[in-house]
Order: C-alpha cells, then sequence, then structure tokens
C-alpha cells in the first residue's frame, strides 16, 4: 500500500492537520482522540456538510472518466490473487486498477489505485495504490483524487447508482501496508493488549469511544485507517450511516510478513 493519505473533505473537529504527517507530528495519543473523532463522524447523521465532490452535477455519469482517470477492469474470480486473502471473504472478485491520464499537453500525476472488490461478499481489498500527490503539484491535481472516494466510485460503478447493495460494504481490507506509521500504530496496539502480530486469524478488536477501546481507535488515524474512515463518512448519502465495528491486526501476502488490516463495517 502507498503510504500517501492524508486528511479527505472535510476537516476533523477543532483540527486542520494531515494524516500523512502521522509519523513526525503525532504520538500515540494524539491519534487516540483523532480516531475518537473519526468515531464521532461515522456515527453522524447524514449532513449536507458531508456530501462528497463526486455528487455535483458537474460529476454525474461517470465522474472518474471526466476526471481523466482510465479503468484497466480485471475479471479475477479464479485467479491466483485469491490466495492472498481470507478464505471466508473467498472468490467472485473485481480487480480494477486506475491510472491517471491527461493529454500530452498536461502534466502526467503518475497516480494509480489498484483494489479488488468483492461485491458478493461486501468487500474491498486495498492492494497498491498511489495517490496522484505523491509527484504531481497542486495545480495539476484531478478534483478527484482521494482514495476514498476513488474507491467508493468503483462500488458504485460495479452495482449501478441505484443498486440497493451499494450499502452493502460488510468489509475493508488493508493490504501490504508498508506505511511506517502505519506499522508502528499496529505494533503499539499489538503490545498494549499483549499481542504480537501473527498469521490470520490474527488479533481483533472492538472499535468505539469506550475507554477500553481507545488503542483500537488509534488505528482508525492512521495513513491506512483514515481513508475507510472517510470512505464512510463522505458517502452517507448511498451508503447510509455506517461504522467500523471492528478492526483486525494480522500479517500475510505473498511473503506472509506483510502487515494487513481488516475493517469490519457495520
Amino acid at each position: 500500500m502507498s503510504d500517501d493519505v492524508q486528511a479527505e473533505h472535510i476537516s476533523l473537529p477543532e483540527d486542520n492537520s494531515t494524516f500523512s504527517s502521522l509519523s513526525k507530528r503525532d504520538d500515540y495519543d494524539t491519534a487516540v482522540e483523532k480516531g475518537r473523532k473519526f468515531v464521532c463522524l461515522m456515527n453522524a447523521a447524514d449532513d449536507a456538510t458531508l456530501a462528497a465532490d463526486y455528487d455535483k452535477p458537474a460529476y454525474h455519469g461517470d465522474p472518474l472518466a471526466a476526471t481523466g482517470w482510465v479503468y484497466d477492469i480485471q475479471d479475477d474470480e479464479d485467479g491466483e490473487d485469491n490466495a492472498d486473502l481470507p478464505g471466508h471473504i473467498g472468490p467472485t472478485l473485481n480487480a480494477i486498477p486506475l491510472a491517471q491520464s491527461f493529454p500530452p499537453n498536461q502534466f502526467v500525476t503518475t497516480g494509480y489505485y489498484n483494489n479488488v472488490y468483492n461485491y458478493v461478499q461486501g468487500a474491498i481489498f486495498a492492494m497498491d495504490n498511489r495517490s496522484p500527490r505523491v509527484r504531481a503539484p497542486n495545480e495539476y491535481q484531478p478534483p478527484i483524487r482521494q482514495w476514498s472516494d476513488v474507491a467508493f466510485l468503483i462500488w458504485r460503478l460495479g452495482l449501478g447508482p441505484n443498486d440497493p447493495n451499494i450499502k452493502n460494504i460488510r468489509y475493508i481490507f488493508q493490504v501490504d501496508i508498508v506505511n511506517t506509521a502505519t506499522q508502528a500504530i499496529m505494533n503499539k496496539v499489538l503490545q498494549l493488549n499483549g499481542h504480537v502480530l501473527s498469521n490470520w486469524p490474527g488479533h481483533t478488536y472492538s472499535v468505539s469511544n469506550d475507554e477500553a477501546g481507545e488503542s483500537e481507535r488509534a488505528i482508525l488515524a492512521t495513513p491506512n485507517g483514515c481513508g475507510v474512515a472517510w470512505f464512510l463518512i463522505n458517502h452517507k448519502k448511498a451508503l447510509v450511516v455506517k461504522k467500523v465495528s471492528e478492526v483486525t491486526v494480522f500479517k500475510g501476502g505473498r511473503s506472509g510478513k506483510e502487515y494487513m488490516l481488516k475493517f469490519d463495517i457495520v
């Protein structure tokens, strides 16, 4: 997973900082507090101020194509990548890489998002992603550039905009996590609970604003957790009010040693 993830459409209350700098400026206690605010925002009723950019009239139809993204849809129901995914999720997958592409006279952002979508089981796997923000100057950033928006729009694309199953998202996986800030928080959560990073099924923790769940909230504030939170916060019009109920920390991937996260959504 790319390590370029930051806060998205709306600022957290009393805090305008981004999450990409978590490893430099934010300690564990601050991550816990940011996670608490995420939990509050996920639980909040839908509000016009939370409407995502994709819902503007200019982006109706196919907003990703309209803003320079190119699809590379691959049906992977029987593909070898299934071997890397937890068994209870199973096959019936669509791997949909996206690349940011503009005409020759425009700056190439080199942004891409490679995610796997399981519409039967209601799961999204964030496999290999790099935001256009990594290399492109601000003036060349596409209007739609955050993982949470791209992932939601593809989720909606695969089902159809009026399909009631859009709201049946149940799991989001962060696969092969390379971000050291995320890894540090994962290690801290494991340590506080007397656990070590282990193979699937790993260790599952409840996410709430109760005092007992503070360490788990910190994971929501990591670069790999905040995109999941914004996915739910900014798309309530389609998803209704959803929240992360549990987070599972485990290792896997092709090497068997990669950091992985599973977010359960209710």
